[in-house]
């Protein structure tokens, strides 16, 4: 069930996308020079739903939005965006360190020692005359949970990197003088079985170089490895709005 509604998201959020597809182009200049864009430090609110396995047991992970900042003990995120003619690369970073409470079957509480750095590289190229940008690239996923009882008493210790291959769409279309929607959709495998990213964004400019960008995105994993004592699990979905001061120039 898990698996199929996290599929469901991923539809929803390519039906949107698709709908907003319709709205009219960005027009682009191609006067032959490069133009970038960068987002420091970006905002994303994210809540975990998911399940968390070592060797024969599973723990449920899940952090809420409204507890996420109690749960956040560190943060660093950044994008960055250089586009030329059709064409434009990317790379994104971002690293969170959370400490939610997750509790086994029986009621036993457990502490979730959590860091998770996240980074992609890649490239989108855009159709002529279309909002449309064909995207690929390379997405890396570092792993390591710690869980402890109460007592400090240690159950499992994971330390896991996983790259993946990924492949999607995205589409930026102008809404008027000021807004611009951005959708994003991609999916890949490697390392991982399934991950999925999604993301809905709408952009103000209210500066010459500035924007602010407000949306939500999703973010989905499906990675086992091992086996016995030494199997892994992560299924979860991260998911929450997303706000980021963007500079372009």
């Amino acid at each position: 069930m898990r698996k199929l509604n996290k599929m469901s998201t991923l539809l929803l959020g390519a039906m949107i996308v698709a709908m907003a597809g319709l709205q009219p182009a960005i027009a682009q200049q191609d006067d032959g020079k490069w133009r970038h864009q960068l987002t420091p430090l970006y905002l994303w609110a994210i809540g975990i739903d998911g399940e968390v396995g070592f060797g024969p047991v599973n723990a449920p992970l899940t952090v809420e939005f409204k507890d996420a900042l109690d749960d956040l003990e560190a943060v660093f995120t950044i994008h960055y965006e250089a586009s030329k003619a059709n064409w434009t690369i990317l790379a994104d970073y971002s690293y969170v360190r959370l400490g939610p409470s997750a509790q086994l079957p029986n009621g036993q509480s457990l502490n979730v020692d959590f860091k998770n750095p996240l980074a992609e590289i890649g490239a989108a190229y855009r159709f002529d005359n279309s909002a449309w940008e064909l995207l690929g690239g390379v997405r890396y996923l570092g792993m390591d949970v710690t869980v402890n009882l109460p007592n400090g008493t240690n159950l499992a210790k994971v330390e896991e990197d996983f790259v993946d291959l990924f492949v999607g769409g995205r589409v930026t279309a102008k809404l008027s003088p000021k807004w611009t929607f951005r959708g994003r959709l991609d999916v890949g495998a490697g390392d991982s079985d399934f991950v999925g990213n999604a993301a809905l964004l709408f952009d103000w400019r209210f500066g010459k170089i500035t924007s602010l960008l407000l949306g939500y995105r999703w973010l989905t994993y499906d990675i086992e490895t091992g086996s016995g004592l030494s199997r892994f699990k992560y299924d979860a979905t991260l998911q929450g709005p997303l706000a980021a001061l963007t500079f372009s120039w």
